[in-house]
């Protein structure tokens, strides 16, 4: 029976939903939250999260996570966050080592700087923090080399990014890299999975209210910036109101399970309907390039052979994040933009760099590391 289970393994006396009924009760229950939070609005401000003011960069998410690991921070909780972070990374360090160790941001390392570097009599912990920008020339390497050269016995580089991706070739090589991890002295973390788990142990053992205030917080930036969930409240009560209901489990794995089935339909429905726009307008042509999963997704709409460059929109993160759009060059060689940026100021302040001569920032939110951003005005 499509949509449940056949009949015979339904447990007796159970309502059955079928994903049409599923999908009716969860609009009816996002209204009532929805109603729920303006009502309230004024007294719980549920969609506020300080995060929103302080714009952290890379250098700031640095500090925080440093400042949590370091036993004099202004917590007050000594080691424990770092206790925890080392039991998180499955090589505790005794308690009393945790006491005493030591944590600082930005340690010099020959030309470059480990982000987050604490400092033991059981070793050393690294934090290499990559939320947004790239890694430089042979940057891990180079910084496993120092480590080695120290005379160190035991060290860890946490490889810290958006979704635990592998580090790239030209910072360290697939062969040193797969060595690194194979004993454990290279570990890859995301912010919205071993940190959040970090966090959240962090959270259940921190003995100052305040604290526990601000963790919190950390979390709610870290799932929206990361996993771009914008309204934390509305999923919270979702995820309650399929766990708490054994027949609604079912039909909620099934739509979760044709989420990329049904984004990918989406997309396809829109590129069809963009080249049908530009057919019916007399433009040239479509380029597509659109994946969820991929960075630095986009798409462009050449509108006449004359003008050298195409109007784009791409997406410099995965799940279709950080969109900017603009006027790029159809011929990335040519030295100069055939006078599209000049002719385009008059629609506003804007950026400009080698490959496009005119481009904003579509996103709602700015957060972005000056690194990233330098990286892409080069």
């Amino acid at each position: 029976m499509a949509g449940g289970l056949p009949s015979k393994a339904r447990p007796e006396g159970r309502k059955h939903i079928d994903i049409p009924e599923f999908l009716r009760v969860i609009e009816l229950h996002q209204e009532a939250i929805e109603n729920a939070k303006h009502f309230y609005q004024a007294r719980l401000a549920p969609e506020f999260n300080p995060f929103e003011s302080i714009e952290p960069d890379e250098r700031k998410l640095s500090r925080i996570v440093a400042w949590l690991l370091d036993p004099l921070g202004s917590h007050g909780q000594g080691g424990r966050f770092l206790g925890l972070f080392l039991e998180t990374l499955g090589a505790p360090w005794p308690a009393d080592v945790c006491e005493k160790a030591t944590a600082r941001t930005e340690f010099f390392v020959g030309n470059g700087s480990i982000d987050v570097y604490v400092k033991s009599a059981c070793g050393i912990l690294a934090i290499e923090n990559k939320p947004w920008a790239g890694d430089q020339a042979k940057q891990l390497h180079r910084y496993f080399a120092h480590l080695a050269q120290a005379g160190l016995i035991k060290y860890c580089i946490v490889y810290l990014t958006e979704d635990g991706r592998d580090p790239p070739a030209d910072s360290i090589c697939e062969s040193e890299r797969t060595l690194r991890i194979e004993a454990e002295q290279l570990r890859l973390w995301s912010y919205p999975g071993k940190i959040v788990e970090w966090l959240t142990r962090c959270r259940n053992a921190c003995r100052a209210d305040r604290v526990v205030m601000f963790i919190d917080e950390f979390i709610r930036y870290i799932q929206q910036e990361f996993q771009g969930v914008r309204d934390m409240t509305t999923q919270e009560h979702l995820v309650e109101k399929v766990t708490g209901s054994p027949e609604m489990i079912l039909p909620a794995m099934q739509v979760a399970f044709a989420g990329d089935a049904i984004r990918n339909k989406l997309l396809s429905m829109l590129h069809n309907q963009l080249e049908t726009a530009v057919r019916k307008q007399g433009w040239i042509d479509v380029e597509w390039e659109m994946d969820a999963y991929s960075r630095d997704s986009y798409l462009g709409i050449d509108f006449s052979p004359k003008c050298p460059s195409k109007f784009g929109l791409q997406f410099e993160e995965t799940r279709f994040r950080n969109p900017y759009y603009g006027a790029y060059k159809k011929d990335m060689t040519r030295a100069d933009d055939g006078g599209v940026g000049s002719a385009l100021v008059g629609l506003g302040q804007a950026r400009q760099n080698d490959e496009w001569p005119w481009y904003r920032d579509a996103s709602s939110r700015k957060r972005r590391s000056s690194a990233a951003t330098e990286a892409r005005n080069r």
